[in-house]
């Protein structure tokens, strides 16, 4: 997928607005559905770790559930460092091996480099997750950043040169659509 310089385009005076080009049928991912998919991952996470624990806990069957629950959770606070250099790892081989996080896959977006529209490669894919997690901790500033930029990017984003796309159907020519079926 090559994906053409993009000019700005929105909708209104509204910032967050989706940037769109009708002749290549890109449309870059907004603010808003690039949070569900995040939300989407964090649910999905969240639910792994419970079963991981509830599993442990299963295993051992000496304390009563309840107070066994709080000492796996309060441990998991000794552990935080090493799940967040997994998270990275994990978010990373995603972004390069599939173009996307399972919520970004499930809301057909991909994350893309911004110049070939080819897939990250995995060093990208890493310093993209590492300056992703930055740009969170600084009050979502980075992250923030694309509510108002043209083409959608976080400055994560723009220190590897990515961008989010959602290819939509809509948006390509008839003709186009029609060469696809045949």
């Amino acid at each position: 997928m090559q994906l053409p310089q993009f000019e700005r385009r929105h909708l209104g005076s509204t910032p967050g607005i989706q940037a769109v080009t009708r002749e290549e049928g890109v449309v870059y991912e907004g603010f808003g559905r690039r949070l569900l998919a995040g939300l989407a991952d964090l649910i999905l996470v969240l639910v792994l770790v419970a079963t991981l624990v509830l599993v442990r806990l299963a295993s051992e069957q000496s304390p009563p559930l309840a107070s066994a629950v709080l000492d796996s959770i309060s441990g998991l606070w000794v552990l935080t460092p090493w799940l967040l250099a997994v998270l990275v790892l994990v978010q990373s081989l995603f972004w390069t091996v599939l173009a996307g996080t399972p919520g970004m896959l499930l809301l057909g977006c991909q994350v893309v480099r911004a110049d070939s529209g080819e897939p990250l490669t995995i060093v990208r894919s890493l310093l993209r997750c590492i300056a992703l997690w930055i740009g969170m901790s600084c009050l979502g500033v980075g992250v923030l950043w694309s509510i108002w930029d043209p083409r959608r990017q976080g400055l994560h984003d723009k220190l590897v040169g990515s961008v989010v796309v959602r290819e939509d159907e809509s948006l390509l020519a008839l003709d186009e659509l029609l060469r696809g079926v045949n």
